[in-house]
This record gives structure tokens, C-alpha cells and sequence, in this order.
């Protein structure tokens, strides 16, 4: 009985570890109000169309492999029987530079 309960905690442990991970390396996301019916969302990045599965109803598109700089996003609710609505109004926003190396560095006491 003790080494089903002490697997289990070890478990419980290791789920609990790998959640943290993952919230962890979260990214940016491009994310929308739910849209009641939608099936899927037909995203406009800077002129290039994506397809992207709704989740939850709404968009949840990650950008954590956009370039530095400005970008326009435009998006259409879509279902598979009926095709995409009108597009939204533009929304745009920065992605900042990375940051500089550290500068100076020298050994103190």
C-alpha cells in the first residue's frame, strides 16, 4: 500500500513539474473574444493569409516565430459549412528588438 502512494505522489510531482514547464516557455498569442459558431479563423499577418482552428470559439494564433517590428492583423470568423464572415477591424501591434548584451562586465568584491 505505502509504494502505490508514494508512485502516486511521484506522480502527482511530475504532472505538477511538466505544467509549470509549459507555462514556463509560454509565448505571445494573438487571442480574440469567442465567436459563438465558429469553426476556425482566417488570420491576415502583413498581407499573408493562415488558417488557424478556433479554440474555444476564439482565435489563439502564437507568434513567438514573428519577425521584429510592426504588424497589421485583420481576422475572419469562419464555419465549415458556411465559409468566412467580413474581416475585422485592422489591429497592429510591435514586436520590440531583443535586448543588448550586457555592457562592462569586470569581476567586483
Amino acid at each position: 500500500m505505502k509504494k502505490s502512494v508514494i508512485a502516486l505522489m511521484i506522480f502527482l510531482c511530475m504532472a505538477f513539474a511538466l505544467v509549470l514547464c509549459q507555462k514556463a516557455q509560454a509565448s505571445p498569442y494573438l487571442v480574440s473574444d469567442p465567436v459563438a459558431g465558429a469553426d476556425y479563423f482566417s488570420l491576415t499577418i502583413d498581407g499573408t493569409v493562415i488558417t488557424t482552428t478556433a479554440v474555444a470559439s476564439a482565435v489563439h494564433y502564437d507568434l513567438s516565430g514573428i519577425a521584429v517590428g510592426t504588424h497589421t492583423v485583420t481576422g475572419q470568423s469562419c464555419t465549415n459549412l458556411w465559409g468566412c464572415g467580413s474581416a475585422s477591424s485592422p489591429f497592429t501591434f510591435s514586436r520590440p528588438s531583443l535586448l543588448a548584451a550586457p555592457g562592462n562586465q569586470r569581476l567586483s568584491q
